[in-house]
């Protein structure tokens, strides 16, 4: 019978591999906490109407993928414009300065009502640490609503300057005029999303666009698997299993 084989002792290279994890974790950890500290607050802003120029790149360089954006107008039409849950927020990096004072930037991230407008003391650019994906695809979700809306009323105008209009012609009028009212309707409430302000100038060590990109990239992936967890979750019931 051949000896039994012990268990193999642990190297010097397998201790050095665990340490270097757990200081990466704690390093993960270190970041984390120092953005949750130098949170200001929370809240919405109309991304398409604010006067502030909307600035990415600063903190995340990576360029927009078109691709990316069809996606997301896709997840619109079919799931709704979810712009006020915690997971789909904005961050912004910011002066604290330059926020108008006596703003109560609190709410609660479960009832998008509770959520108060940002209003800012200048017109100065703002920062984005991360978004533009999902402001690219909201300013092309609305030109669509927008230049549907053009076509409707040219083709309202011409019903109405008909000096007289057939049955048919009557109830196109009739259908054409309702899907004016929804087109204007989603219109009037596309544009707010919810944003979360964090103090640029108190956390010093986490400015480097590579540091704080670390954070949110981390944050980013962590929604990605959430998604695709919930979306199994789903046919796992549809099939109930």
């Amino acid at each position: 019978m051949p000896p039994r084989k012990g268990k193999k002792k642990a190297t010097n290279e397998d201790e050095d591999a665990t340490s270097t994890t757990d200081d990466v974790a704690l390093e993960h950890e270190r970041r984390d906490a120092a953005v949750a500290a130098a949170k200001i607050g929370m809240g919405k802003i109309n991304v398409l109407t604010i006067a502030n120029m909307l600035k990415f790149g600063t903190y995340n360089d990576r360029l927009k993928n078109n691709s990316h954006v069809n996606k997301m107008i896709a997840s619109f039409e079919k799931n709704g414009i979810q712009w006020g849950t915690q997971a789909n927020a904005l961050p912004i990096v910011i002066e604290r300065a330059r926020i108008s004072p006596g703003q109560t930037l609190e709410g609660s991230w479960t009832d998008s009502t509770t959520l108060k407008e940002v209003k800012f003391t200048d017109q100065e650019p703002l920062i984005f640490a991360s978004g533009q994906h999902r402001v690219a695809a909201l300013q092309k979700y609305t030109k669509r609503y927008s230049d549907e809306a053009e076509e409707l009323q040219a083709r309202l105008k011409h019903l109405e300057g008909e000096d007289s209009v057939t049955k048919e012609e009557a109830e196109e009028h009739a259908d054409v005029r309702k899907r004016l009212g929804d087109v204007k309707g989603h219109l009037t409430r596309i544009g707010m999303w919810g944003v979360v302000l964090y103090d640029k100038e108190s956390i010093p060590d986490v400015t480097r666009p590579a540091v704080l990109l670390d954070v949110f990239a981390r944050r980013i992936q962590t929604r990605h698997w959430m998604r695709r967890i919930r979306s199994v979750n789903n046919v796992l019931k549809r099939l109930r299993i």
